[in-house]
């Protein structure tokens, strides 16, 4: 059968000779024309669109917008498989995996739209916490100086790292016979901001104390001030924290502890986590946990708001306004965060009615959120409420130990706030963290910086085989900014992707969810009505008790005041002035 006998912009069209279809025929061939005309003339751009489709998507499997689309034609009109496959093969359509897997994508997508379409009209009026004094948004530019080979690890070694860095940057006093007029700049009349961990400060403190004889200011370091790296006290607050609510073996076999939630959020690294878990992992597992606290606080506070909302779906359902989501915010951080006037009420409860189940909850939801608002007052650079964290953490690096770190950033804070001037403090609030990208929440502490020119000096361009050695690393040092610009310009100019270390978050939503779920399955916070502020509400389960409790007191050796109501309570009062 010859195929042209099908179709054709002629069919139906008679042969009949008498003059009334004459007439017809001839009438009505102008329109019928026109419109043949039009339909040709888009079929023909329909058959060029499609041609070049299959062009694109034989030579690149990612152009397949047109297949896709009828994939999905095809998938919602039930055709069969074995057409599906014809078509695949002829280029007009995708695969039928990939169609199954783009339903099934595609779904995902559109259930995580829905859900978060339920809070999505309050981002605009959620902001960022606010603000106290933050540093303007600017990119900071490095010149990286080089590599020195000296034991850091001596009084003597840092005298030289010191001179070594003046030596490079050109910093010097006049009175001395190498000083370089033409060149050198003289420091007399000026001080330069040294950033540091703790062992740097107290080596920086032996060498003042052996040089105050010395008769120039050069000689005595007097011109220097030390300046604490905040990436490392972001870091010892961790590990206070890990003291407190993780090292404890104690506790490890309470329902309630840390211990226990990090058993459903890093199942196979219950181990590491009590041994030397490092900084990474204790930063995330701090902020997973009291993201499920504070997930299940709501889920109580939303039933408590309505008997119908038994779950935050429920409650999302409802579609509160957003004076009620304030209003809530209040109430959970009255009622399941620790404070000074909670504790006191909860103590003054004989000892058998007291539920330190929950009041050790209401302590790490309070030390977690510390950590957490310090986490976020460093990376947007609001310096003043990274300033105002000081006061509560000194209170915890003297619970846990840390009495070095104790002291050292409280005499920092005493200076910055009363013995240096004014004008000075404040040049010092805006050096105390840096912008390597010039993004808006991308600051990064001082010591980040040199922690990772570390790494890129030791690690990623040290040179490979013979010319791996030392000479070879203080050689190039000074290059490893324009090596990373190289790489960069170079990626990019020949599209090579995937190439970055940087990696995004993993999707913790299922496993948030389950620990939440636990939570409220084991009923491990508050199940009360009351308002009054935590650790004093009657929860209805009479008095809980627990394997191990949170300590209160200040330990053996400390010099804090052995008041009554003992460091906790004053880092309660930091945290009520800081709020």
């Amino acid at each position: 059968m010859d195929l042209g006998e099908f179709g054709g912009d002629s069919m139906g069209l008679g042969n009949d000779s008498n003059d009334e279809s004459e007439e017809v025929f001839e009438g009505r061939p102008k329109k019928r024309q026109c419109r043949a005309a039009e339909r040709n003339e888009v079929l023909l751009v329909i058959k060029a669109v499609v041609a070049i489709s299959i062009c694109l998507q034989s030579s690149n499997e990612k152009c397949n917008y047109l297949q896709g689309w009828m994939g999905f034609f095809m998938k919602s009109t039930c055709v069969p498989e074995k057409v599906v496959e014809v078509l695949a093969h002829a280029g007009l359509s995708i695969s039928l995996s990939s169609i199954h897997n783009a339903v099934t994508s595609v779904s995902k997508e559109i259930s995580s739209k829905i859900r978060s379409e339920k809070f999505k009209h309050f981002l605009k009026d959620l902001g960022e916490p606010e603000t106290v004094k933050r540093i303007p948004v600017h990119k900071t530019h490095q010149i990286p100086c080089r590599a020195m080979d000296i034991k850091q690890s001596t009084t003597d070694g840092n005298i030289e790292v010191l001179e070594d860095l003046f030596r490079q940057g050109g910093i010097g006093d006049k009175r001395d016979s190498s000083f370089n007029a033409d060149h050198d700049v003289d420091m007399t009349e000026h001080v330069i901001l040294v950033h540091g961990d703790l062992l740097t400060k107290e080596r920086l403190d032996t060498v003042r104390n052996s040089r105050r004889i010395e008769y120039t200011p050069k000689n005595r370091f007097q011109y220097v001030i030390f300046l604490p790296g905040l990436f490392h006290y972001k870091m010892a607050c961790a590990d206070a924290l890990w003291h407190t609510h993780i090292q404890p073996k104690e506790g490890r076999d309470d329902e309630n502890s840390l211990y226990q939630h990090i058993g459903v959020l890093r199942p196979d690294e219950t181990g590491k986590m009590v041994s030397k878990p490092g900084f990474r992992r204790v930063h995330n597992v701090l902020h997973h946990d009291v993201w499920a606290s504070i997930l299940d606080c709501w889920r109580i506070e939303a039933h408590h708001q309505n008997t119908v909302c038994a779950t935050l779906e429920k409650f999302a359902e409802s579609e509160p306004t957003w004076d009620v989501i304030i209003t809530m915010s209040h109430t959970i951080v009255r009622k399941y965060v620790a404070t000074t006037d909670g504790l006191d009420a909860a103590r003054s409860k004989p000892v058998g009615q007291r539920d330190k189940r929950f009041k050790n909850q209401t302590l790490r939801n309070r030390d977690e959120l510390l950590y957490i608002d310090l986490c976020q007052a460093m990376n947007t650079g609001d310096i003043g409420r990274v300033e105002a964290s000081f006061l509560p953490w000194i209170y915890i690096f003297k619970a846990t130990g840390k009495h070095k770190y104790s002291s050292q950033i409280s005499r920092f804070l005493n200076n910055l706030q009363f013995n240096w001037p004014e004008s000075l403090s404040d040049i010092i609030r805006m050096n105390l963290l840096c912008n390597p990208t010039g993004k808006s929440v991308a600051f990064r502490a001082v010591d980040w910086l040199v922690e990772r020119n570390n790494l890129y000096t030791k690690v990623i361009f040290p040179g490979g085989g013979p010319n791996g050695t030392l000479e070879h690393i203080i050689k190039e040092s000074p290059l490893i900014e324009i090596y990373c610009s190289c790489h960069v310009t170079m990626e990019n100019a020949f599209h090579l992707q995937h190439r970055t270390i940087q990696h995004s978050a993993p999707n913790m939503t299922k496993t948030i969810k389950k620990l939440s779920g636990r939570c409220r399955d084991s009923c491990l916070t508050l199940q009360g009505t009351s308002t009054e502020p935590a650790a004093s509400i009657d929860c209805g389960f009479g008095a809980r008790e627990c394997w191990f409790t949170i300590e209160e007191e200040p330990r053996t050796g400390t010099d804090t005041e052995a008041t009554g109501l003992g460091d906790v309570s004053k880092v309660n009062n930091s945290v009520q002035d800081f709020v």
